[in-house]
C-alpha cells in the first residue's frame, strides 16, 4: 500500500497539455506548486489558482502561476483540480463549480475533515475523487502525503495524482480512509513536535557556549540524518539506538536520563491527543443536525416584517424578588441550634469568651452595619471592635493571673520544705559568735533561723 515515487517511469499519465488548476492560492498551494516547478513536472504557465481576493493571489503570481477569482474558470481549464479551501466555505465552493466537474476531471482533495464521499454527495453527481493529505514539510518536498482513491477513481488516475505529488516526499496510498485522519497526529502534527525537540537540542548546545544560528543547523542535520538512517537501513529503530550507546559511555547517560523523564511515553501521549483531537473535530463537523434541533427551527413562527411581539405573547412572567438571600448566608434553624450550643460549651471552657445571646450576632452583615467586622474562630464568630479587645485584654490578665498563682504555689512549697527540714529548739546549737579572723569554723548544717541558709565563717 505504499508507493515511493519514481520520476523515472509512469510520466505518461501527463502530457504537455495538462493543465493542473488550484481552487485556493493558501501556503499549502503555494508548496505543491513551487514543488512542481522545481522538479520541472509543469510549467507555470500550466498551473491557475483561484482565490477570493486579488491579495490572496500575490504569492502564486511571484511563482508565476495565473491568478483568477473565478472559480469556473480555473474547473474549465483545467483537467487537474486540487481542492485546497477552508472546510466551512467547501460547500458553497463545490455547488458554484458542479456543472463544471464530469468523469474525465481529476479532482485532488487536500481538506481534512470531509470525505471523498461527502465531497461527491456536495456536488451531486459522480465526480472521479481523490483524498491526498499532505503536511507542512511537502515545502522542501521532505513531506508526507496520505492518499486514498474514491469510488469513481481510475487506475490511471491514481497513477496521475502519484506523479503529481510523488516529488513532494513519500506519496502513501492508505487501505482505509479512516486512516486518513488517524494518522493525523503522527503525520499532520508530529513536525511540530520534531521542531521542539530540535529547538531544545540547539539550546542545550548554547548554554554550552555554542552560537545560536550553528546550534540550530547542526541540531537539525542531526536530525534529518537520524531519519534517513531510519529509511535507509533495515534495523529496527531500537537496534539503532543500541548501535550509538556504549557501555558506561555518554550516550546511555542521556538515554537513562530521559527514559527516567518518561521521554517515549510523553511523546505517544502527545500523538495519541493530537489524533483524538482530530477524530473528535471530524466527528462534529460531519454530525448531523439533532431532530430536536430541526423541530424547534420547524416550528418557530416567522414575524411578520414591523410586527412587535407583545410581553404578554411571550409568555406569563413570574415575578422574582430583587434580591435573594444566598443559600450560604443563611442559617436553618437545626444547623443554628448546634452552633449556639457549641458557643456555649466554648464559653465554659473559655470564661473569656462569651456566647451570641442573639441570632442577629451571628447575622450581621458588614455593609449594614458599619464598623464592624467578623472573624471567625472555628465554630465562632467574633466581632473585631467588641469580643476581639475584650479576649486580648482577658488574655493578658489570665497570664498575669497565671503568673501569680505559680508564684505563690513556688512559695508555698518552699514553706513545706522549711517546715519538714526544721529541727526541735532543743536540738539546736547555739551558733559561736566570734571574730571572723581565727573564729572556728562553724557547722554547714547550722542555720539561720531568719533566713534559714547556712552560716559563714
Amino acid at each position: 500500500y505504499f508507493i515511493q515515487s519514481n520520476l523515472s517511469s509512469h510520466n505518461m499519465a501527463l502530457t504537455p497539455d495538462t493543465k493542473v488548476g488550484f481552487l485556493g492560492a493558501g501556503k499549502l498551494v503555494q508548496a505543491i506548486a513551487s514543488g512542481l516547478i522545481d522538479v520541472k513536472i509543469l510549467k507555470p504557465e500550466n498551473m491557475m489558482a483561484s482565490a477570493r481576493t486579488e491579495a490572496g493571489l500575490e504569492e502564486v503570481k511571484k511563482l508565476g502561476l495565473t491568478g483568477t477569482l473565478d472559480n469556473n474558470k480555473v474547473v474549465s481549464e483545467c483537467s487537474v483540480v486540487f481542492l485546497a479551501v477552508a472546510p466551512k466555505v467547501l460547500p458553497g465552493v463545490l455547488k458554484e463549480v458542479g456543472e463544471g466537474l464530469n468523469m474525465e476531471k481529476l479532482l485532488i482533495s487536500v481538506v481534512c475533515s470531509t470525505t471523498s464521499s461527502q465531497i461527491v454527495e456536495m456536488i451531486g453527481k459522480d465526480v472521479p475523487v481523490i483524498r491526498a493529505i499532505p503536511n507542512t514539510p511537502v515545502a522542501v518536498r521532505e513531506g508526507v502525503i496520505r492518499a486514498y482513491p474514491g469510488e469513481f477513481c481510475s487506475p490511471d488516475q491514481v497513477e496521475l495524482c502519484r506523479v503529481l505529488m510523488g516529488p513532494l516526499g513519500l506519496f502513501s496510498i492508505l487501505p482505509n480512509e479512516d486512516l486518513i485522519n488517524a494518522t493525523s497526529g503522527l503525520c499532520g502534527c508530529s513536525p511540530a513536535f520534531v521542531y521542539m525537540m530540535i529547538d531544545a537540542m540547539a539550546n542545550a548546545a548554547v548554554r554550552m557556549g555554542l552560537p545560536r544560528e550553528q546550534a540550530v543547523k547542526l541540531a537539525a542535520q542531526t536530525v534529518a540524518g537520524s531519519a534517513g538512517m531510519v529509511l535507509e537501513s533495515d534495523k529496527h529503530v531500537a537496534e539503532l539506538v543500541n548501535d550509538v550507546c556504549t557501555p558506561g559511555g555518554v550516550t546511555i547517560e542521556g538515554v537513562w536520563h530521559l527514559e527516567k523523564k518518561r521521554f517515549k511515553g510523553t511523546v505517544m501521549d502527545a500523538v495519541i491527543r493530537s489524533t483524538e483531537k482530530s477524530l473528535e473535530k471530524v466527528a462534529a463537523h460531519n454530525a448531523p443536525k439533532k431532530a430536536e434541533d430541526v423541530k424547534e427551527e420547524e416550528a418557530a413562527p416567522e414575524e411578520a416584517p414591523g410586527e412587535e411581539v407583545k410581553p404578554e405573547e411571550e409568555g406569563e412572567k413570574v415575578d422574582q424578588p430583587e434580591e435573594v438571600e444566598k443559600a450560604e448566608d443563611v442559617i436553618p434553624a437545626d444547623d443554628f441550634d448546634i452552633q449556639e450550643r457549641l458557643l456555649k460549651e466554648k464559653a465554659k471552657s473559655e470564661s473569656h469568651i462569651d456566647p451570641p445571646e442573639r441570632k442577629s450576632d451571628l447575622l450581621e452583615d458588614d455593609d449594614a452595619n458599619p464598623g464592624y467586622a467578623t472573624i471567625n474562630y472555628g465554630d465562632l464568630e467574633l466581632g473585631r471592635e467588641g469580643c476581639l479587645d475584650k479576649m486580648t485584654s482577658s488574655s493578658s490578665e489570665s497570664d498575669d493571673e497565671k503568673k501569680k498563682e505559680k508564684k505563690r504555689s513556688k512559695k508555698e512549697k518552699k514553706k513545706r520544705d522549711s517546715l519538714e527540714n526544721k529541727e526541735p529548739d532543743s536540738e539546736k546549737k547555739s551558733p559561736k559568735v566570734g571574730r571572723r579572723n581565727g573564729a572556728e569554723k562553724l557547722d554547714r548544717s547550722e542555720y539561720c533561723k531568719s533566713c534559714r541558709r547556712p552560716w559563714r565563717y
